[in-house]
């Protein structure tokens, strides 16, 4: 009876401890996302900050001639700049049959999704459309809208929704299909 009680106790500290172990590398993957996220905020800052005015906005990115190798951030004074705040970042993870890819968006206004090669995601498939699907943000929450006639696939764990011109909240973990392509939506916090 007494051994009981000590496996008992046993099985409970080890579920106890796997808790805890799964709760920091879960904190620590947020801790790694929301970094990628400011160092991605970062490099547009310091790229725009470089840019010469004096060329027109096609020109100025391409006659960049002297980008620094190395940024030391006063990490103080970024804490304190309120430059960040509101801001929302996506990871996005793309994932077709040939290669998977991870991308740091941040969501300005929208993310236009699709075949056209301006869009910030391109999906290179006959059955997706020059422009797809966007990302957008309402009231600091994110929503994906269609523009395909229901041929973009939202799953969310064992449900399965057809997404339409009105649009539909995205969450972390959530699914976009279309085409033959995955996209695997990440929601970084809000950068505060």
């Amino acid at each position: 009876m007494l051994v009981d009680y000590k496996i008992l106790i046993a099985i409970g500290m080890v579920a106890m401890l796997g808790i805890v172990i799964w709760s920091k590398m879960k904190k620590s993957k947020e801790k790694e996302l929301r970094m990628i996220a400011e160092d991605k905020l970062r490099d547009q800052a310091l790229n725009k900050a470089l840019a010469n005015h004096l060329y027109s906005k096609s020109n100025c990115e391409a006659n960049i001639e002297s980008i620094p190798y190395e940024v030391d951030y006063n990490q103080k004074q970024l804490n304190n700049t309120t430059s960040n705040k509101g801001r929302i970042m996506l990871q996005i993870t793309e994932c077709s049959q040939l290669s998977k890819r991870k991308f740091m968006v941040e969501l300005k206004e929208t993310i236009k999704i699709g075949r056209a090669k301006e869009n910030p995601i391109v999906i290179k498939s006959p059955e997706v459309l020059p422009i797809h699907c966007e990302i957008f943000a309402y009231q600091n929450q994110v929503f994906i809208r269609d523009f395909s006639g229901n041929q973009t696939l939202l799953k969310r764990k064992k449900q399965n929704v057809y997404v339409d011109e009105k649009g539909l909240k995205l969450k972390t973990g959530d699914q976009v299909i279309i085409g033959d392509t995955a996209l695997e939506i990440t929601i970084v916090d809000k950068m505060e």
